[in-house]
């Protein structure tokens, strides 16, 4: 898929969303296609491909890949990119402490999730004052809920 860049003069983070669901990218692509530069794939194997490629500094990861499981996906990251601070989106809850200490998973976050929960878990695993304009006051205002199946 093609990249959605952000607007001139603004310097962003790099973003990875990792979804099969075409909705998944749509949503995250109105919270961050104006600040930050946007790069979606649809499977494992094309996520580690942009990997290999770019650095990242978030990695959103859904559960569900049609090419390989979870925690794959997350030993796939770990391997070619240690740095990456990779974010998983359930639908249901898992055992959270597993996914994170095990499998290297920076955080988890339970659908449907708001975009202050997205916020939060960004001040998380982002330096200090990184997250501060991750969304814009529209974005807040418009977008502020993920649905569990998508929008």
């Amino acid at each position: 898929m093609k990249a959605v860049e952000g607007l001139k003069g603004l310097k962003g983070l790099s973003i990875l969303i990792t979804a099969e669901n075409f909705f998944v990218h749509h949503y995250f692509s109105r919270l961050f296609a104006k600040r930050h530069h946007l790069r979606m794939t649809a499977s494992g194997g094309d996520a580690i491909n942009e990997l290999s490629q770019r650095r990242y500094d978030l990695v959103f990861v859904n559960e569900y890949l049609p090419d390989m499981g979870l925690t794959d996906m997350l030993a796939a990251i770990r391997r070619s990119r240690p740095d990456a601070k990779s974010l998983v989106m359930l639908t249901h809850r898992e055992d959270e402490n597993c996914l994170i200490t095990r499998h290297g998973a920076a955080g988890v976050m339970i659908k449907p999730f708001t975009i202050m929960d997205i916020l939060r878990m960004a001040d998380r695993v982002l330096p200090a004052g990184a997250s501060r304009d991750l969304f814009s006051e529209y974005a807040l205002r418009r977008y502020p809920v993920m649905p569990p199946d998508g929008l």
